[in-house]
Order: C-alpha cells, then structure tokens, then sequence
C-alpha cells in the first residue's frame, strides 16, 4: 500500500451527512503530511503494529490498563484514568459482539509512528488509530468503518474488486450475467464520508449497492467505491478541498472504466445522489469520457443555502418556539454568510468543514454547468425528502432547464432522500427502519439509459 498523507478528518457539509461518525479521543489533529512508510520510533515496524494490535484488541476486551500506562503526559491530561473506558463504551455501543482483527496498517511520519488498527465487530467496524511518539502513544482517535464484503455473484450478476485512483480506493464493479460490452454508470455518493454502498441507519441500508444489483438484473453495470476520507480518515488534509474529497476520484473512476475492457467506453454515465448529484454536471463536464448523466436529490442551489433550509425545518420540527427558532436561525445564517466568503487554503471550520472546502465549491456553478452540458441528464427527486426539496431544489432543475431537449425528469411521491418509501418522519432516524430503494427508480433509471442508445442521444459530449 502507498505511504498516505496524513491529516484531520474534516467532515464535509454536516447537514446532508449521510453515513459515518466517531469518537475524536484526543482533541488535536492527527499529524498530517507523512510521505513514507518509514518508522521513526524506537521499535521496528513489526513490534510497533504488533503492539498497536494488542493495545487494541485488549480495549475491545474491556482492558485499557495496558493503553493508559503508555498515554503521554499531554494524553494522560486529556483523558484521566478510567476516561477511555468510557469513552470506547460509547463508541462501540450498537456495534454488537467484538469479532476479530479485520487489518493493521503503519505509517510513519515527522509527528510520530501510527498505527491503525481495524477490529471487526458484529454489526460494523471500527477503526483505532495510535500515534506513537518515543514509545508512548501522544494520540488515539476512533472512527466507524463498514468493512466491504467480498465480491459475490448471483443471479443476474456478477462483481469482483477493483481499486479506484491514487489512493487505491476498495472499490467494485458489478456486470449483468452474461452481458458483452454493457453500459457503466459510476456511482458519487452524498456528503459525509460513506462506504461504497452509502450505507446509512442503524439497519445497514445499502443505497448504492440496490442500485448495482438492481441495474446488472436489467443488463446495465455499475462501478461504486469508498469516498477517500471514509477508508483513510486519517489522509484528510486541514484545507480540504471539494477536489480530495470527490472530483479527483471520481475522474480516477471514469478513467478506469474506460480503460478496464468490460464495459463500453463510449456508455459511461455518471449518477450522483445528493451532494454528488450536485456535483454530476461538473463531473460531466469536466470529463469528455462521460456520455450522461443522472442527479438523484441534487439541486442546483449552493449547498450553504440548502443548509439554512434544512436546518429551518429542523428546528421547528424540534418544538421550539418561533423565538427560539429565530435565534438560532441567526446563528446558522451569519454561519452560512461565512461559508459564502470563505478563502482559498483557509483552515477555520465553517459548518462542518474549513473554508478551503467552502471556497472549492463556491468555484462550481452547477446550474451553468448544466445549462451548457451537450450530454443527456435525468434528474430525480423524491417527493417526501426532508434535506433536499422537490417543491424548491428540483423545481428549480425544471425551470432552468425547461427548455433544455436532453433533460429529463421524474419526481417519487412518498420517497425520501435515499429514493426508498418513507414513513413520514423528517430527521434521519427515518433511515433507520430496514428499505430498500423504490423498483420503480431502478426500472426508470435502466429505461432511460436505454432509450439513449435506442435514440443515438449517448456520447454527444465535449469530446
């Protein structure tokens, strides 16, 4: 595996934050920058993961004897002893029985030695990251982690692993049965940092991997992969840019599935959903490769001011008063005009995120870049979603583009954000019932990618 720069784990655009969370045990950041694999500390590289093994594996066991007696002092004032039971308790409550060891991975750099340790428990995983510095640990932090399941196949379709980019991204590619030289849609998932499958609630549903399967059943391919951030929280640098976090992979995905030979080259269809559907103008039109593409729950508006909406409704869904709703509606909008203004490389953290990200997307007019876009595009919306709005978000797709011949539209009555039936609840507990995405959003999607090559509308792009 290739050395990985090191970094705080920014969480991009809370608000449409679909999957993934931790427990941050140390309040600095993690050291960033690291180039090599090289260890810097005392002990060699076997003893140093052995070590960092153990050290978590007798956590999981309900031990921190052994972990507390190697805090540094700066670690040791931060978290008294018997804090960090406490502390592992709560992160781990949900995640059922402990398993085993799913991977260790070391990495070196000017800051100290690191260890990341990821145990498997019944329900998810869990990431341990040690920094070791003169053979004591001066940082340890916790993050969720959806460990992939292995490709499978089965009736309809086959898959097998692939990585994706620079950063050697788990990946998969999943073929209809039997198909020669089928189209390929690449999969961008929402905000947040999300597994492949864009797994979200506390029942594993699996967004992205219903809409692999469901389009390999109707002779269509699909290519998903972990966001950057998700699989190495720790690469994630202080001026976080829209680029690191999607663009640049998403190029690596289009690249590979134009040059892998199972697919066809000239059908390759970007699909993004929330903030990737946001974004899937921009990926069209930055990547002559693409032939299509398909928004579910985009919206063509900033995402600073989907935010203020989003939290509008939240809030006076949470029975507070007008006048309480006001004042914390003022603190969200002075927020959002920070976000607005953010400067190119800056670090202070902005809604969830630092300004370097606010200002990477502020750079993209999604809107413009839809209206001058040559491919066909297919915007979908669910009509009960609560963090995108079809009365708001997709009518403004419909009036931009109204006059647009290759934008097509389909709106779901009763589907929430992830396009699967909602229950009438509007916060994100609504995802924890098990569901799957609506057969129809898959019949719909599978039929238009086939009307195209019918009409002769594919591959019109700026190539």
């Amino acid at each position: 595996m290739k050395g990985l720069k090191k970094g705080c784990l920014a969480a991009a655009a809370a608000a449409l934050l679909l999957a993934g969370s931790g427990a941050a045990v140390r309040a600095e950041e993690p050291p960033r920058e690291a180039e090599t694999e090289e260890q810097s500390g005392s002990l060699s590289d076997e003893s140093l993961a052995e070590q960092g093994e153990s050290l978590a594996v007798s956590m999981a066991e309900g031990s921190f004897e052994e972990a507390e007696a190697l805090f540094s002092q700066e670690m040791k004032a931060q978290l008294p002893a018997g804090t960090m039971k406490a502390v592992w308790e709560q992160t781990v409550a949900g995640l059922g029985a402990y398993e085993d060891v799913y991977e260790v991975q070391e990495s070196g750099g000017p800051a100290g030695d690191m260890v990341k340790v990821t145990l498997r428990y019944e329900q998810s995983g869990l990431n341990v990251l040690f920094t070791f510095t003169g053979g004591e640990i001066s940082g340890l932090w916790l993050n969720y982690y959806n460990i992939p399941q292995e490709a499978s196949s089965g009736e309809g379709y086959q898959e097998q692993e692939i990585s994706i980019g620079e950063y050697e991204l788990d990946g998969r590619l999943t073929l209809p049965e039997d198909a020669q030289n089928p189209p390929v849609v690449i999969l961008i998932q929402g905000s947040g940092q999300s597994d492949m499958n864009e797994t979200v609630g506390e029942a594993g549903n699996a967004p992205f991997r219903d809409l692999a399967l469901g389009l390999a059943e109707r002779g269509i391919a699909t290519i998903r992969y972990n966001k950057r951030y998700y699989q190495y929280p720790e690469a994630a640098p202080a001026d976080l840019t829209i680029q690191d976090e999607v663009l640049e992979d998403a190029a690596a995905a289009i690249a590979w599935a134009a040059e892998c030979g199972l697919v066809d080259e000239n059908r390759i269809i970007v699909l993004g959903h929330s903030l990737g559907g946001m974004l899937a103008p921009a990926i069209a039109a930055e990547n002559p490769r693409v032939s299509a593409m398909i928004s579910l729950a985009g919206s063509p508006r900033k995402l600073e001011d989907i935010m203020i909406d989003q939290n509008r409704d939240a809030l006076e869904n949470a029975g507070l008063s007008a006048e309480e709703v006001e004042e914390q509606m003022e603190l969200v909008e002075a927020e959002a005009g920070r976000a607005r203004e953010a400067k190119e490389g800056g670090t202070d953290i902005v809604l969830g995120a630092p300004e370097s990200y606010w200002y990477s997307l502020n750079q993209i007019d999604g809107a413009q870049l839809a209206l001058n876009l040559a491919v066909p595009m297919l915007f979908l919306q669910g009509e009960a979603d609560f963090q995108v709005y079809a009365d708001t978000d997709f009518a403004m797709w419909q009036d931009l583009l109204e006059e647009k011949e290759q934008a097509s539209f389909r709106l779901y009555e009763g589907l929430n954000h992830m396009f699967m039936p909602s229950s009438g609840k509007r916060d994100v507990t609504e995802y924890d019932a098990p569901a799957h995405v609506e057969e129809q959003v898959l019949q719909d999607i599978a039929d238009w990618i086939d009307s195209l090559q019918a009409s002769g509308k594919e591959n019109v792009n700026n190539r």
